[in-house]
C-alpha cells in the first residue's frame, strides 16, 4: 500500500454538531436548608454532568473572630450537602442521603493531590496538603516541640488551615479565605452535579423525553455545622469540662448557613437525528431504558467493645431481589472525653485528633476484618483481615488506584509503632473505607452486578480494638516528659454509614396518545 492510498479517504458520515445552552436557575421553592430547582425539558436535549450547583457559605453573626471560620479542608463544599434528590413527575429517580460524604469517597479518593488541591479546589474550596517531616523542630506534633523525620504531617503553611499545635489546638489560624457573616465578602462555591448525582456521572440525561413531566432537583444542606466547619478560636480543650470534652476546633451547629443558592445548567442541544433515535426507542416494544447505579445509605451502629477482645457485628442491609454493584462502609469512633485525658501535654487530646476531617472521616481500627454474605453464602473463603487487601479492595470498587497514602487510610499495628504519622495530627487512619465490589466484569449497568435473591445482603464486621497505645521511650516536649500516644482508644461505639450501589432502570414508553409514561425499576 502506497502513501496516496493511506491518505486518500472519505468520511462516510457527516460530522455531528452540538450546541451548549447555559442557563442560570433559581429555586422555585426554598427554605432555610432545602431548595427545589426545576429543569426545563424544552430548553435542550440533554442535561450535562458539568452543570453547577452554586452557593455561598455564610457565618452566623457573632461567630466570626480574628481566628476565622472555614469549611472542611478535605472536601470543602461537598461537606455542606446532606441530601440530593432527582424527581421526574411522581417518580423519585434518585435520592442520596449523606451525599457529601459519599461523593468525597467516590470522587476525591481517586483524584491526584494536584487535582484535589488545584483544579477541584477552584470549585470546592478545599485545600488539604500534607508533607514529610525533615527535622525534629516541628511545633505541629504532640508536645508541641518535637517530631520524627519521615513522618507525614498536615502542611500547615500550604493547607487552607493551620490547625495549630496537635496537642491542644493552640495557634490555630486560617491560611485562606474566611467565611464571614457578610455574604458579599465570601467566595462562591460550585459543585458539578455529576459529582453528586450518580445518574449523570457517566452519561447525560435525555430531558426531552420527559417533556410531559416536571423535572425537579431537590438540594438539602447540612445544618449541623460542627461536622463540616472549623471555628479556629475553638481551641481550648477544657473549654467545656462539665460537658466532658473540649471544643475540638469545630463550629457549633447552626453557625454556618448558605445563601445565593443557584444552579448554572448546561443543556446540550443535539441534532434532531439524535433525538429521533431516542424517541424511536420509546415507541419500540418495551420502551427506552435509562440505566445507572443507584446509591442508598443504610445507618447502623456497633456497640462499645472490650479492649483486646474480638467483637463480631452482623449488619443486615437487605436489598433482596435487586442487582448489587458495591457496598462501602464508613465508620466513626466517638471523641475521647476530657475526663479520660491525662494532664501531660504529650497526651492525645481527644476530639483534637479529629480536628482536620471532623465528621468527614472514616476511622480505621488497627485489627479489623469483614465478610460479605450474599444469597446465604459467604463471599470470601475467610474474612478479609489483611490491611493491604482491604486498602486494595477499595481501589477495585472505585475502578482506579486510590490516591490516599496507605498510612492515612490504614491504622494497623505496624503503622502505629512505625510512627509514619502522628495520631494527634488528625489524619492518621481517617480515610479508612471498607468496600466490596460485586461487579462481574460485564460492561454497562444491568447485568454487570450480582443478582440478590430472597436472602438479605449481610455485612459481617470484626474488630479487636485496643485501648490507648503509648510508648515512653520517644522524646516528647521540651523536657522530654510523657509518653507518645501511638494510637487512639478504639473501644468506643461506632456510628456506621453504608453506601450501597444497585441497578436502577428508568423506563420511558411512548403512549398511544403521544405522551410518555415513566416507570422506575430496581427501587
Amino acid at each position: 500500500m502506497n502513501i496516496q492510498e493511506l491518505t486518500d479517504y472519505t468520511v462516510d458520515t457527516a460530522p455531528m454538531t452540538m450546541e451548549v445552552k447555559t442557563e442560570k436557575l433559581f429555586p422555585v421553592n426554598s427554605s432555610t436548608w432545602r431548595h427545589v430547582f426545576r429543569l426545563d425539558p424544552s430548553a435542550g436535549s440533554f442535561l450535562d454532568k458539568n452543570s453547577m450547583l452554586m452557593f455561598k457559605p455564610l457565618a452566623k453573626d457573632g461567630t466570626v473572630s480574628a481566628a476565622g471560620v472555614r469549611l472542611n479542608c478535605w472536601n470543602g463544599a461537598l461537606s455542606c450537602l446532606k441530601r440530593i434528590t432527582l424527581n421526574i413527575g411522581d417518580n423519585q429517580i434518585e435520592d442520596i442521603e449523606g451525599v457529601g460524604l459519599w461523593s468525597a469517597i467516590n470522587a476525591l479518593y481517586m483524584a491526584s493531590p494536584d487535582v484535589q488541591n488545584k483544579r477541584l479546589s477552584h470549585y470546592l474550596g478545599n485545600c488539604l496538603k500534607y508533607k514529610v517531616s525533615e527535622d525534629t523542630a516541628n511545633s505541629q506534633l504532640t508536645g508541641g516541640t518535637s517530631s520524627n523525620p519521615g513522618q507525614i504531617l498536615v502542611d500547615n503553611v500550604k493547607s487552607g488551615i493551620d490547625y495549630g499545635n496537635s496537642a491542644g489546638g493552640g495557634a490555630a489560624a486560617v491560611r485562606s479565605h474566611q467565611i464571614t457573616n457578610d455574604a458579599d465578602a465570601n467566595n462562591r462555591m460550585a459543585i458539578p452535579i455529576g459529582m453528586i448525582l450518580n445518574s449523570i456521572r457517566n452519561q447525560t440525561l435525555p430531558l426531552f423525553l420527559f417533556k410531559d413531566h416536571r423535572i425537579n432537583i431537590v438540594v438539602e444542606f447540612e445544618s449541623l455545622s460542627s461536622g463540616f466547619a472549623n471555628k479556629m478560636s475553638n481551641d481550648s480543650y477544657a473549654a467545656d469540662p462539665a460537658g466532658g470534652q473540649g471544643q475540638s476546633l469545630a463550629c457549633a451547629d447552626g453557625d454556618v448557613r448558605f445563601t445565593e443558592v443557584e444552579m448554572l445548567v448546561d443543556y446540550l442541544v443535539m441534532p434532531s437525528s439524535v433525538q429521533e433515535q431516542y424517541r424511536t426507542a420509546t415507541a419500540a416494544e418495551g420502551g427506552y431504558d435509562f440505566e445507572f447505579v443507584n446509591v442508598s445509605r443504610v445507618l447502623k451502629t456497633i456497640p462499645s467493645a472490650t479492649a483486646n477482645a474480638t467483637q463480631k457485628q452482623e449488619h443486615r442491609l437487605n436489598f433482596q431481589d435487586q442487582e448489587l454493584h458495591y457496598v462501602q462502609q464508613i465508620k466513626q469512633l466517638p471523641p475521647i472525653p476530657y475526663a479520660a485525658a491525662v494532664a501531660d501535654t504529650s497526651a492525645l487530646r481527644g476530639a483534637f485528633s479529629d480536628k482536620v476531617l471532623l465528621d468527614q472521616r472514616s476511622d480505621s481500627i488497627s485489627v479489623q476484618s469483614y465478610q460479605m454474605n450474599i444469597n446465604g453464602v459467604d463471599v470470601f473463603p475467610q474474612p478479609y483481615n489483611n490491611a493491604l487487601t482491604q486498602y486494595n479492595q477499595l481501589s477495585y470498587n472505585l475502578g482506579s488506584d486510590i490516591q490516599i497514602p496507605k498510612v492515612l487510610s490504614v491504622n494497623d499495628t505496624n503503622n502505629e509503632y512505625g510512627m509514619l504519622t502522628n495520631s494527634s495530627m488528625g489524619i492518621k487512619g481517617k480515610f479508612n473505607v471498607l468496600a466490596y465490589d460485586a461487579r462481574n466484569g460485564n460492561s454497562g449497568v444491568k447485568g454487570a452486578g450480582t443478582q440478590v435473591g430472597a436472602y438479605p445482603v449481610n455485612f459481617i464486621y470484626y474488630r479487636k480494638p485496643h485501648a490507648v497505645v503509648s510508648k515512653g521511650d520517644f522524646p516528647q516536649g521540651a523536657g522530654g516528659t510523657g509518653a507518645v500516644e501511638l494510637g487512639k482508644d478504639e473501644t468506643g461505639a461506632l456510628d456506621v454509614n453504608y453506601f450501597v450501589g444497585t441497578t436502577r432502570i428508568v423506563n420511558v414508553r411512548q403512549l398511544a396518545s403521544g405522551g410518555n409514561a415513566v416507570a422506575v425499576m430496581g427501587a
